[in-house]
């Protein structure tokens, strides 16, 4: 066997030995209560300060792992709960194809934008966001469980999963949170046919007073909605200009992530491409 064949055998024993590290590194963080400071993580993990410090800055640039401050460390807040909101497979993918066009949405528009999915006890979450640099800004807990019929990520996602509409389409009330909050299974139905046929959701001071928003769905290759991405403003800012702009831009994002995610459709072809700001 010669040098180069050495070579080739050595070099995987290397990787499997990083992707060990990235996952005792994960192992070590879910399990703890609060976050954990570069020391205390090498210490841990028995691995010298300056490569730990590489390590979390690794995978705190992937956007795994949150610095809450003084370079102490914590799991993203939307990896944390149950198994469904690891990291891996979809929700990662999710997460690196949104991330990058959300922010060029926010940018744009100069409002908040939020990654929101479907939870499996008919709730919607948010996982993933950019706020608003306005001092009046519309913001929100990520990981919390929120009301399907009071948010237009909520209505998205109900409006394109047949099971789940029909099933929430059974109960009696709905909690309302504000006056402008949806009341009845019949103004539920007629506002989720609304929905499907535009091709995206709009509510006001519907699931909290003097904010406002607008979702739209998010395609896998497969052709299934399985996010919302959504654009939100207070009300006040909420104008007809407003609007107009911010859901053609929405619009022209969602489909941007949904190609990334391996959907084909040109629906929406026509959407300009964000490259400058809206005239305010």
């Amino acid at each position: 066997m010669n040098k180069k064949d050495v070579h080739i055998l050595e070099q995987p024993v290397a990787e499997v030995k990083s992707a060990v590290r990235v996952l005792e590194l994960f192992e070590l963080l879910v399990e703890a209560r609060e976050p954990l400071g570069v020391s205390e993580i090498a210490r841990t993990l028995q691995m010298p300060k300056s490569s730990t410090y590489m390590l979390l800055a690794t995978v705190e640039g992937r956007g795994y792992i949150v610095d809450k401050g003084g370079r102490r460390f914590m799991l993203h807040p939307a990896l944390h709960g149950t198994g469904k909101h690891w990291v891996g497979g979809f929700r990662g993918a999710l997460l690196r194809a949104s991330r990058p066009v959300m922010r060029r949405l926010a940018e744009f528009t100069g409002e908040s934008v939020f990654l929101a999915v479907l939870r499996a006890d008919e709730h919607v979450e948010y996982v993933e966001k950019v706020v608003s640099a306005h001092d009046l800004r519309v913001d929100a807990r990520l990981g919390t469980p929120r009301l399907l019929h009071a948010t237009s990520s909520g209505l998205v996602l109900l409006a394109w999963n047949d099971a789940v509409r029909e099933d929430y389409l059974k109960q009696r009330s709905y909690p309302q949170l504000t006056p402008y909050t949806i009341a009845t299974a019949d103004e539920l139905r007629r506002a989720l046919d609304r929905v499907r046929t535009q091709g995206y959701a709009m509510v006001r001071d519907t699931n909290s007073a003097h904010a406002s928003g607008i979702s739209a769905p998010l395609w896998d290759m497969y052709g299934t909605v399985v996010a919302a991405l959504t654009l939100a403003a207070p009300t006040s800012r909420f104008d007809a200009d407003t609007i107009a702009a911010g859901r053609d831009a929405l619009l022209r994002s969602a489909k941007e992530i949904s190609s990334a995610l391996g959907f084909e459709s040109n629906e929406h072809a026509d959407l300009p491409t964000i490259t400058e700001r809206p005239h305010e």
